[in-house]
This record gives C-alpha cells, sequence and structure tokens, in this order.
C-alpha cells in the first residue's frame, strides 16, 4: 500500500483505539470509493451493491447502539 493512500492511514490507525472508534474512518472510504466511482468512472452503483452499503450501514448502527446501552449500564449499575 502506498504511503498516504487512505489505506494506510487505516493501518495506522488501528493500534490507536478501539474497533467501534476505528471503524467509521474506514467505512468513510465506501462513500469516497462511491463518489469517486461516480464522477470519475461514470459508474452508478447497482443494486447488490447498494443492499450491500445499506448492511454496512446497519451493521455499524447496531454495533453502535449496543455499545451505547452497554455504557448505559455500566454507568447505572450500584457497585456494593
Amino acid at each position: 500500500m502506498l504511503p498516504g493512500s487512505p489505506g494506510s492511514s487505516f493501518l495506522d490507525l488501528q493500534g490507536i483505539g478501539p474497533a467501534t472508534a476505528v471503524a467509521p474512518f474506514y467505512h468513510a472510504f465506501t462513500v469516497w470509493a462511491v463518489i469517486s466511482g461516480q464522477l470519475v468512472f461514470r459508474q452508478f452503483l447497482n443494486a447488490l451493491a447498494v443492499a450491500g452499503v445499506l448492511l454496512v450501514i446497519a451493521c455499524g448502527l447496531a454495533v453502535g447502539y449496543a455499545d451505547y446501552v452497554d455504557e448505559r449500564k455500566r454507568k447505572l449499575t450500584v457497585v456494593g
């Protein structure tokens, strides 16, 4: 991978924090890939690609919500 490319910056982030903090940066590359595919190559997503993108978004939101619920439970737990 070339230094300074989006993939190399993600590899740099992997050791810095938990996956739930790093993953949104990784998934942002998908957005840029779609935008550059449309602008540079005039290539649009087909139905299967749209379904895959929506699945990735839904899974990311589910993980974020699960972390939110887990954190709230942890804060509400009384240690005695």
